[in-house]
């Protein structure tokens, strides 16, 4: 058994890591984003390359795949539904600068139920209305970089 300052920091990095679970919200895992894509690995790398799918790293070094950004095919056998991407997610992803916001943050900004958006997520948002969603990811965007103490300027 630990020190008490060891155990104090792995319960201290056990809340860090779920806290972060909990703000990128429910996700999958790499093997089950491969089997309901019907995907390869290199197929799927090279989705997360083009920045089609997102892909975010956990504390552990593995790739796990927030939920949100698929929507199930009932055409799967025995529970084991298909995925299918999300419509405009691709045009989501592409309008954050990936030299300021994380695939983290992106995540979290897209999935994240929001009650100013009557309590959708932007990517929910999207599918109803396309324009409001992109006018609210630039305006996360836009709050992002004041905090950070970004302006256009300053990030082309």
């Amino acid at each position: 058994m630990g020190s008490p300052e060891a155990l104090g920091q792995s319960s201290l990095r056990t809340e860090r890591t779920s806290a972060r679970r909990d703000a990128l919200g429910p996700f999958l895992t790499k093997k089950t984003v491969l089997s309901r894509l019907r995907s390869t690995k290199k197929e799927l790398s090279a989705r997360v390359e083009r920045r089609e799918i997102l892909g975010v790293a956990t504390d552990r070094g593995n790739t796990v795949f927030p939920s949100f950004q698929f929507k199930t095919d009932a055409s799967g056998q025995g529970g084991n539904d298909r995925l299918t991407i999300i419509e405009g997610l691709k045009d989501m992803i592409s309008i954050f600068d990936t030299s300021i916001f994380s695939d983290r943050v992106i995540a979290i900004t897209l999935g994240r139920s929001r009650d100013r958006l009557g309590g959708k997520s932007i990517a929910e948002l999207h599918a109803k209305d396309p324009t409001l969603a992109f006018a609210a990811i630039r305006g996360a965007i836009l709050i992002s970089k004041y905090h950070l103490g970004l302006n256009d300027a300053d990030t082309g």
